[in-house]
């Protein structure tokens, strides 16, 4: 999974969001250069996309769902700064198979494709960052 930050231009990459990666896009210095890696805790969900939205600088944006919360879809952040997750939200809709890729958008919401249906889903995320 990765994303394009839009405060640095870097590219972000994780596996399952147990680990990132922070890869220089901005035109001049380090170019294509990897600047950061490391693990980090995903809380136990199953992470499979996250996005840049334009509004919610420093900020990753995953829907996911956990294995003790089958009929349950959550909104987490991942901070870049301290390279943590929070649950931000989470709704009564299940997903069996988890959520694959997702759209950011600057209208206060994402959206995010249900990986068995292939169903994208409309989700809220006005007001992330702050």
């Amino acid at each position: 999974m990765g994303d394009i930050d839009y405060e640095t231009a870097d590219f972000w990459l994780s596996f399952s969001g147990q680990t990132y990666y922070r890869v220089r896009l901005r035109a001049g210095t380090q170019y294509g250069t990897l600047i950061e890696s490391g693990t980090v805790g995903n809380l136990g969900f199953n992470i499979r996309d996250w996005v840049a939205i334009s509004y919610a600088l420093g900020i990753l944006v995953a829907v996911a769902t956990h294995p003790e919360l089958p009929d349950r879809t959550s909104i987490l952040y991942f901070f870049t700064d301290t390279k943590q997750w929070q649950v931000v939200t989470t709704f009564d809709y299940p997903s069996s198979s988890g959520w694959s890729a997702m759209y950011g958008s600057n209208n206060g919401f994402l959206y995010a494709t249900d990986a068995q249906t292939g169903q994208i889903l409309e989700f809220p995320v006005d007001g992330a960052g702050g």
